[in-house]
């Protein structure tokens, strides 16, 4: 079978498949690419010249309208006809549906109550998956969710058309409790529903913002999910990360999955972010980049505590028409080791084109994060990333570590070696962020930029994560 590849790939024999070229591969690996959005079968597809995919001549949203009533639409997006394969919807989460980071830390959720939140898209979209995640001990289950697009910000929704979510083809789904760690190191757990051909609809208040999806999600019982500062949503909303992109949340009593009344519309002043991510499908491909790590990543103490670099760099990519996507899983507090196993976990579950990550954290502290013998162990441990993303179809991006103020001059020499490690790596065809470059003072390479800087002498500003946001949109 041949296939256009649409990211780059490694077969069971470690072959690499290239992003753009055409392959004449055995029909079994041809399919696990297509099954997985990593190829598209030339024979039966054709693209134009913007790469946009065109299947038989169908349209996005005849592909989505497709969808309706066929009994396997996979995980992956793949509908599946009598024919046989048919045209993959390419998936890419949303490069805001996760910008408050699903690692912020869980929150229990009371019992009978409705989350309803509204997820900003990149762009126009042709279906969707919800993606909850646990960050408790304790199993819980999503009693019934619904969603459907919405052309207003903040919208009622009793005139959108709705569709209902399924979980392995049942009604409710049961996330399952946290699998190790504990504190900031915790591990959460991942659940994913089924495909939803939802369609984007245009804004009709404000077209130069992105397509939405309000989500109705029931618990009958306790549960857990993320939870934001009372005006976090309404500061990133009018903040320089939001590019477009608006988010409106409400908790209401009961199940108002199919009540639409001004008491259960979302608003900015809302404090949830549940479902925690939305996984999007659009017409044409996307590429993802994960991002895991800590504070420094998840934008703590920005408007909103989430300004990150990879919120920012979704927007700017998306601004200069590039078909990129970050999803922040970056967690306060989380150490490397533990922001390691946490982007192998999301890797399973999401499977995304890149994955960036660092090989040191300031909160490896306790275990004496500032001998070399910490940094010499955090450096191996990404290298054995590098292995493992490679092994697993994911470009790994190692990333640079700025600077910190509690450093003494030989702890800050080490840190800066061990930049010079990484940044020789490239050599080695390995991509690198080197944040380092833009956020050490020219005058003190020990201490952050004036500009960039929190005023802690270790967190980043608004102005500090644009700039980070800067060097990675550069790089694609």
């Amino acid at each position: 079978m041949q296939v256009r590849m649409l990211r780059d790939m490694f077969g069971a024999d470690r072959t690499l498949y290239v992003s753009g070229q055409i392959y004449d591969l055995a029909d079994a690996l041809a399919l696990s690419f297509i099954g997985v959005g990593a190829a598209v079968d030339v024979g039966t597809a054709r693209e134009d010249q913007q790469g946009t995919a065109v299947v038989d001549g169908l349209t996005a949203a005849q592909i989505a309208a497709g969808a309706t009533g066929i009994a396997g639409v996979t995980a992956s997006g793949i509908l599946l006809s009598a024919g046989g394969l048919g045209a993959p919807a390419f998936a890419s989460l949303a490069g805001a549906s996760k910008i408050f980071g699903v690692g912020s830390g869980g929150t229990a959720i009371s019992l009978g109550v409705t989350m309803v939140t509204q997820h900003p898209a990149e762009w126009d979209f042709v279906g969707a998956q919800l993606f909850y995640e646990n960050q408790s001990g304790s199993a819980y289950t999503i009693t019934k969710a619904r969603a459907a697009s919405t052309a207003t910000h903040q919208d009622i929704a009793s005139t959108a058309t709705w569709y209902d979510a399924t979980f392995a083809g049942s009604a409710s789904g049961t996330v399952a409790a946290t699998p190790s760690g504990a504190g900031s190191d915790i591990q959460g757990s991942f659940l994913l529903s089924d495909y939803l051909p939802v369609l984007s609809v245009p804004r009709t208040d404000d077209t130069t913002k992105t397509p939405l999806l309000q989500v109705r999600s029931y618990f009958a019982a306790a549960a857990n999910g993320l939870s934001v500062g009372a005006g976090d949503i309404a500061a990133w909303n009018a903040g320089i990360a939001a590019y477009g992109r608006q988010y409106a949340a409400r908790a209401p009593a009961g199940d108002v999955t199919a009540t639409f009344t001004a008491s259960q519309q979302p608003l900015e002043a809302g404090t949830w972010i549940v479902p925690a991510s939305v996984l999007f499908h659009y017409a044409s491909s996307v590429r993802t980049i994960l991002v895991c790590g800590d504070s420094l990543s998840k934008g703590h103490l920005t408007t909103g505590g989430a300004t990150s670099w990879p919120a920012i760099a979704s927007g700017m990519l998306r601004q200069a028409g590039k078909r990129y996507a970050a999803h922040n899983l970056a967690w306060t507090g989380q150490t490397l080791a533990a922001s390691i196993t946490r982007s192998k976990l999301a890797i399973a579950a999401l499977k995304p084109d890149y994955a960036a990550f660092f090989a040191w954290s300031p909160n490896d502290a306790a275990a004496g994060s500032t001998t070399q013998a910490t940094f010499d162990a955090g450096y191996s441990r990404a290298l054995e990333h590098v292995s493992w993303c490679r092994r697993n179809g994911v470009e790994p991006i190692l990333c640079t570590s700025g600077p910190w103020q509690a450093l003494n001059a030989g702890q800050n020499t080490i840190r800066r070696a061990n930049n010079t490690r990484i940044l020789s790596l490239r050599s080695a065809g390995i991509r690198v962020f080197d944040f380092a470059s833009v956020l050490e003072d020219p005058s003190n390479n020990a201490q952050i930029l004036p500009a960039y800087s929190q005023g802690d002498g270790l967190h980043y500003n608004d102005a500090g994560h644009a700039a980070m946001a800067s060097l990675v949109a550069a790089h694609f």
